[in-house]
């Protein structure tokens, strides 16, 4: 077993190519550099195109059946007989007619018992502005709805009301609210009244009660 002569090793770990006739082959240099790329040879002529071959035969088309023969008609059937006539419906509702209506509202303050003094009309209909209240010009049944502001700066025990009149003759009980405190008070009650009836608020204060923005409304509804 020869000796390497440069680390004197059986087993050599040095880099070293095969023993030549001149004795070992020194360590591979390090790669070149990668010459420049020759030039590209010439495309060669393209060959010239095969022929197309021949076409396919066409199959031949089948024959068109006979047409069928045509139904005949079938009979026509019987005419029905005339359905018997309903009965009568009932007679309709009337048309609708046109409805008396007024508004009236005042506001200013008032501390004092009696009549509530309307200054200002709203929208009106067969309904006039009294000073005393609202005047109903057509005679039939009234929707009849008021509402008042009550303000008070003292304690009682015996409440304040307010309440409807007719004509200053009738008053309507349904129709009566009342309060011991500071409040407001509405109601809306239905009545018959004839032409002429002229409707009013009546209030009965307490001592240091007083109202504001009283509103009075009648509507007719039949």
């Amino acid at each position: 077993m020869d000796y390497c002569p440069k680390c004197n090793q059986k087993q050599c770990k040095c880099e070293r190519g095969p023993r030549g006739p001149r004795g070992y082959q020194g360590p591979q240099g390090a790669r070149g550099e990668q010459g420049p790329t020759g030039p590209r040879g010439i495309q060669g002529v393209q060959g010239p195109r095969g022929k197309q071959g021949p076409a396919g035969r066409t199959g031949l088309t089948g024959e068109t059946g006979p047409q069928g023969l045509r139904g005949e008609q079938g009979p026509i059937g019987l005419r029905g007989e005339p359905g018997v006539a309903g009965p009568q419906g009932e007679q309709g509702l009337p048309g609708a007619f046109i409805s008396a209506y007024g508004f009236a509202y005042s506001q200013s303050e008032n501390s004092a018992s009696g009549d509530v003094k309307f200054t200002i009309a709203g929208p009106c209909q067969d309904i006039e502005l009294m000073r005393e209240g609202l005047k109903v010009l057509k005679a039939g049944v009234y929707q009849i709805s008021y509402k008042v502001v009550m303000e008070s700066t003292a304690l009682t025990c015996i409440p304040s009301t307010f309440q409807l009149k007719i004509n200053d003759a009738i008053k309507i009980g349904s129709s009566l609210t009342q309060s011991t405190t500071a409040t407001t008070l509405t109601s809306t009650v239905l009545s018959s009244l004839l032409e002429g009836d002229v409707v009013t608020l009546i209030g009965e204060l307490q001592e240091r009660f007083s109202y504001k923005l009283a509103t009075l409304q009648i509507i007719q509804v039949g």
